[in-house]
């Protein structure tokens, strides 16, 4: 009887338990259907003439995804995107502005892209802009910033060969790391770093013969705290990855005869800074390692050769060197912005030093003396031996 009635005890709290519980239940209160959201692929930040904040964005037309494959290719893409602009004093006023212009809620989640024009970073710097991209709670910390010659709004205009949408385009050529790569969070860190400095993706047009255009990234924007000092061409900016260590795609091709080159691809590699201060005189000794195998070979050599392996892995060495002192030149001497990051190697090591050069980093980073040394190991020399074995 004792037992009978204890089990009914448990079942009652039990079942109180659970009615109590379902008070906090409160279900999908807060939901949002996709088809209530204007759903944000990529925005583009641009200043106007009369010293305003123009932002563009790129808005998902869902209605139009289910039609859009009987178009295919650039002809899609045009169905299933528009482009709206607002103009306000501040980023979050033209926004405010653009929800006036839509009939449903920007939806920011989805955003893998925010681009400034140059003239906008250059002139207003991009502090502000950030502050608010990082403040608001709906905008993608992993979303990549990009600096756009010209208007960046023209860059969300642009149809890709391959992709859907612009955004996606750039997102998959950044995360290959051929390029410079920087999400709103790396860039949050970097101005909050020792050297306080931010190398971005430099973007611009270029049209074909037939007049189509295409995005082309192949150089890097420099920057000064917030504010855009100059651009690195491609081989600088290739560089500045390698001493970053942020290479992970790379092709290299060096002459071994005359108009004759054989191409590598690199499947690793690694870069170490040693800073060293001597007698009140700093210095950086770069140490680069990289592992190669040989994809074309565009002579009559005999890749299997041990004295060939030899003069190519010195060839090697002396254009990714070359890289790297161009990068060197670049930001140290011409720009004089430490983006490669001597400044939190030296605080590691000399923080005593470092509290005394801080003030007046650009001046110490210029003066910097540099060494370079590069080994290149060639693993892999294919399956034939030269291009010969083809006659």
């Amino acid at each position: 009887m004792d037992k009978q009635f204890l089990s009914e005890a448990i079942k009652y709290k039990m079942i109180m338990l659970i009615l109590f519980s379902s008070i906090f239940l409160t279900g999908c209160w807060d939901r949002r259907e996709v088809f209530d959201m204007a759903i944000v692929l990529g925005t583009a930040i641009d200043k106007t003439d009369d010293g305003q904040i123009e932002v563009s964005i790129q808005v998902l037309i869902p209605q139009s995804i289910g039609g859009s494959s009987e178009s295919g290719g650039q002809g899609g893409n045009k169905e299933i995107v528009m482009v709206k602009n607002g103009k306000g004093k501040t980023i979050s006023d033209a926004t405010s502005n653009l929800e006036m212009q839509l009939s449903r809620n920007i939806f920011w989640g989805h955003c893998k892209m925010y681009i400034f024009s140059e003239n906008f970073a250059k002139e207003n710097g991009i502090r502000k802009e950030l502050e608010y991209l990082i403040r608001h709670p709906k905008p993608r910390e992993r979303a990549y910033l990009y600096i756009a010659k010209g208007l960046a709004k023209d860059m969300l205009e642009v149809t890709p060969d391959l992709e859907l949408y612009v955004g996606e385009g750039m997102r998959r050529l950044v995360e290959k790391q051929i390029v410079v790569k920087k999400t709103i969070k790396d860039v949050e860190e970097m101005l909050t770093s020792d050297t306080k400095s931010i190398i971005l993706p430099y973007m611009y047009i270029e049209k074909s013969e037939k007049g189509e255009a295409s995005i082309v990234i192949t150089e890097a924007s420099i920057f000064n705290r917030d504010k855009m000092v100059g651009v690195i061409n491609n081989d600088a900016m290739r560089g500045v990855l390698w001493l970053r260590n942020e290479v992970k795609i790379n092709s290299i091709t060096v002459p071994l005869k005359e108009r004759e080159y054989i191409s590598v691809r690199v499947t690793s590699g690694k870069t170490s800074l040693k800073p060293k201060i001597i007698n009140g005189n700093w210095r950086m000794d770069i140490n680069v390692q990289i592992k190669c195998e040989v994809t074309q070979n565009g002579t009559n050599l005999n890749v299997f050769d041990p004295k060939i392996v030899a003069t190519l892995e010195e060839e090697l060495e002396k254009a990714t060197r070359k890289k790297i002192e161009g990068a060197l030149q670049a930001v140290q001497q011409d720009l004089k912005v430490d983006v490669i990051g001597f400044g939190e190697v030296f605080h590691r090591k000399y923080p005593k030093d470092w509290k005394q050069a801080e003030s007046d980093w650009e001046y110490y980073f210029s003066n910097i003396k540099t060494k370079t040394k590069v080994k290149a190991t060639v693993l892999r020399s294919g399956l034939t031996t030269s291009s010969s074995s083809l006659k």
